[in-house]
């Protein structure tokens, strides 16, 4: 029974946590880059997608194109664990948003790159056309 406390107790405080982390800057250039990094990290190509400003029709070919790819690289080692945000940077005058990040790999390998962003109904949306 202790063992069982201890443990909601521990899943509660990881909602939690999760939650708080959720909200306040999810809306933002550098919230919308943490999601999408995140869901490459744990394969989540429905939710990377979800994050992108293409048309709807064009969301689930684009989630199995991922998905194939994904595939063709699992004997791939080179897929990273951990990120960094560099640096925001909003032209508000044009609406569009520049990311620039870090991945970290586990072989200690790292990369820069940098994702572009445009509001979208209020939403920052990654960019497929804009840079």
């Amino acid at each position: 029974m202790k063992n069982l406390k201890s443990l909601l107790t521990t899943l509660a405080i990881c909602l939690m946590a999760a939650f708080i982390t959720s909200c306040g800057e999810s809306n933002t250039p550098t919230g919308v880059t943490k999601q999408i990094l995140n869901c490459a990290m744990e394969k989540d190509f429905e939710g990377y997608v979800k994050l992108m400003n293409i048309p709807d029709n064009e969301r689930q070919q684009t989630v199995d194109m991922m998905k194939k790819a994904s595939e063709t690289k699992k004997g791939d080692q080179d897929s990273f664990t951990d990120y960094e945000i560099i640096s925001e940077e909003i032209d508000e005058a044009s609406g569009i948003a520049h990311v620039r990040y870090k991945l970290i790999y586990d072989n200690g390998k790292e990369e820069e790159g940098k994702m572009a962003f445009e509001k979208v109904d209020g939403k920052w949306m990654m960019s497929v056309k804009v840079w």
